[in-house]
């Protein structure tokens, strides 16, 4: 009934050209959040675990990661293993209280906005290797002052 007057919601042969980011978390909030916040600009993909998402970086080689909370001590060790070397995507990391690890290229203070996230993404997939506006995020987030990892 309604043919032609609204249109499709993804171009099927733009889904291939997009940019693959993963998006690690424990969260299952925040991994939907994240996914619907970029997934009208990038092919996202997701894991809940450091060891789920470093399984997939070794298999699909995203340009892009986008590390939450991820639990225990393996995520910690896991994720930072599998981003040595140059085929490593570009990392933004997304955390509250603690300095940004050595092997992030940018991170995101919370608060911050959807808007925010995507400035930060689209300048890491640009060949950036920090968040654009010296990585502040959210009018009340104080900027990230780690160098970064390239």
């Amino acid at each position: 009934m309604n043919a032609g007057l609204l249109p499709p919601l993804a171009d099927p042969s733009d889904l291939q050209t997009r940019p693959l980011v993963l998006v690690v978390d424990r969260s299952p909030d925040r991994r939907l959040f994240l996914q619907t916040s970029l997934g009208g600009r990038c092919r996202v993909a997701t894991a809940s675990t450091g060891r789920e998402g470093a399984m997939h970086l070794r298999r699909h080689s995203p340009r892009a990661l986008v590390a939450g909370r991820a639990s225990g001590r393996a995520a910690r060790e896991v994720l930072p293993a599998v981003l040595q070397g140059p085929e490593a995507p570009a990392t933004l990391t997304l955390w509250a209280t603690q300095p940004s690890p050595e092997w992030a290229d940018a991170a995101l203070r919370h608060p911050f906005t959807r808007a925010d996230l995507l400035r930060a993404v689209a300048h890491l997939l640009s060949g950036g290797t920090s968040s654009p506006e010296n990585q502040q995020a959210g009018p009340d987030a104080s900027p990230d002052w780690s160098p970064p990892r390239r």
